[in-house]
Parts: C-alpha cells; structure tokens; sequence
C-alpha cells in the first residue's frame, strides 16, 4: 500500500516535471521561432531600402546619360550598349514608364563609330 502511494507521488512529480521541461523546451523554441522571424523581417527591409537606392542610383545614371546622348542629337556604340543595359536592369528592379519614354527616344539616335 504504501509502496503504491510511492509509486503514485513519484509518477505525479515526473509527469508534473515532463510537463515543466515540456513548456520551457515549446517556451525556447516559440522564442527562437520569433526571432528567426524578426530577423527575417529586418532581412527583407534592408533588402527593400537597398533595392530602393539602387533604382534611384540607376535612374540618375539612365537619365544623365540618355539626356547627355539626347543633347548630342547622336550616340555612340558604347554609350548605347551602356544605356542598354541601365535601362534593362532598371525595368528589372520595377524603374518607371519615363525612362522607357526616354530609351525610346535615344533608341532613335543616330549611332556613330567609338572614337
């Protein structure tokens, strides 16, 4: 008899005690869970921000260089396979209709030989 009380009281502290590690292990996991997820966050806003600059860096540099070309009234190979290329990476990071506007108009220069 007493043996079964023992044996009742010490089932009753392991199974209180599983539960106790059950929590503090779910408790860790919920917390790492939550930072993977916090920095997965701040991950995909700096990731934002810099697609952000890198359009702007390349809109500057698209439109100087098709304007200068536009000013010339022609281009060279080079310059237009430079312009080529901005405005193709620009369309990919999601550049606007005004420089597609502007490529437009520099696609009908007239090409000249590199010096």
């Amino acid at each position: 008899m007493i043996a079964a009380y023992i044996s009742l009281i010490v089932n009753a502290f392991l199974t209180g005690l599983v539960g106790w590690l059950l929590r503090k292990v779910t408790t860790a996991f919920d917390e790492q869970t939550e930072k993977i997820a916090e920095e997965k966050r701040k991950q995909e806003e700096e990731r934002r921000v810099m697609q952000g600059v890198l359009l702007a860096i390349m809109k500057d540099s698209l439109y100087e260089r098709c304007f200068r070309a536009l000013s010339a009234g022609k281009i060279t190979l080079k310059e237009k396979e430079n312009i080529d290329s901005l405005h193709e990476q620009y369309n990919i990071l999601g550049g606007n209709h005004n420089g597609d506007k502007l490529y437009e108009r520099v696609e009908r220069l007239k090409i000249m030989p590199d010096d």
